[in-house]
């Protein structure tokens, strides 16, 4: 998927994603705010779970938000710390251990290099506060459930939300994810088609960084 990369452009990622802490260029809470809609626009998920559902007939939902899944354990604790400062709760916890298999989704395997963490945020009123404070997700699909967490949560207000209220849509947002997954990939392949056949055919420079080149097509 990588055509180019702009360093310029794209130094408030390259730096946040390397650092080994929040960034410490990040000093509002607001700049917080948009550094963890990034994290989690690139690194993490909302999602609806049901309670309890070997227990009753009618399991109640839970809504989590995982911030992001990494190998820097150090940077994960830093976002918990700066969440507590700005009264949010969270939890880092690992996620996989080194050396361990496993099968992605197209039953491609693959091993874990490294001990993985996420930190999550369980709490019911941190969930809804962190939603509404966290603002605009620059992820479409992570982006819906923003809204339809806030919706649901507003819809019961000091009330349950059971399990059979929702999983319909969040079956509906998995399938149009899946959607814009495919789509996305269909739209990279033929963009790079494109640009690989006017660097070959000396229409376009290669300005992707060292190692990141393809060779020509003969």
């Amino acid at each position: 998927l990588i055509i180019r990369l702009d360093l310029e452009d794209w130094r408030f990622l390259l730096e946040a994603k390397q650092a080994n802490a929040v960034p410490s260029f990040i000093k509002t809470e607001e700049e917080f705010a948009a550094y963890l809609a990034m994290m989690l626009a690139c690194e993490g998920y909302i999602t609806w779970v049901p309670k309890n559902e070997d227990k009753t007939d009618k399991p109640t939902t839970a809504i989590r938000v995982c911030l992001l899944t990494t190998i820097n354990k150090n940077r994960a604790e830093d976002i918990e710390d700066r969440l507590a400062a700005v009264g949010f709760k969270a939890s880092t916890k690992p996620y996989t251990k080194a050396g361990q298999t496993h099968t992605d989704k197209y039953g491609r395997f693959y091993v874990n290099r490294a001990d993985a963490y996420r930190t999550i945020i369980y709490d019911r009123e941190d969930t809804e506060k962190f939603l509404r404070w966290i603002g605009r997700i620059p992820c479409p699909i992570k982006e819906a459930y923003r809204l339809w967490s806030l919706r649901i949560v507003d819809k019961h207000k000091n009330m349950p939300v059971y399990w059979s209220e929702v999983q319909l849509i969040k079956e509906h947002l998995e399938n149009l994810g899946d959607l814009v997954k495919a789509n996305g990939s269909r739209r990279a392949k033929a963009h790079f088609d494109r640009v690989q056949n006017e660097m070959d055919s000396g229409l376009r420079r290669d300005t992707r960084p060292h190692g990141a080149q393809t060779a020509p097509y003969t």
